[in-house]
């Protein structure tokens, strides 16, 4: 599949609008629905607060804004052994499908994206 920077940034941001209040999905979890695994750290790196990292840290750029937002969703925030803030997947994860692709594929242009070349 060939996909360029924007226009992984049009279906990330078209997969995050999916997903529910109280739920978090991990960078890994889009990159892998999007056969993009390299971009794992670049889906990160995003202003979406639902998004945490493939271990469920919530960042240290940003992390009070990411904690404060979703404690006010009622995600429940833990500190890890390390100092680290994270969430518990299995108590707020949100199961991204590969149905998600079809909404993705009104979000971003269809003349330059080959889905599942």
């Amino acid at each position: 599949m060939s996909i360029n920077n924007e226009e992984l940034t049009l279906a990330v941001y078209a997969i995050i609008q999916l997903i529910p209040k109280r739920k978090v999905v991990t960078c890994g979890q889009i990159a892998k629905l999007l056969h993009k695994p390299s971009a794992t750290r670049r889906i990160r790196e995003g202003p979406w607060y639902r998004v945490v990292s493939t271990s469920c840290i919530i960042s240290n750029t940003g992390a009070c804004a990411q904690s404060d937002a979703l404690e006010a969703e009622g995600v429940k925030i833990y500190t890890g052994s390390s100092g680290e803030l994270r969430v518990l997947i299995e108590e707020c994860g949100w199961l991204l499908e590969a149905r998600c692709l079809e909404y993705v594929w009104y979000c971003v242009p269809q003349s330059t994206v080959e889905w599942g070349s």
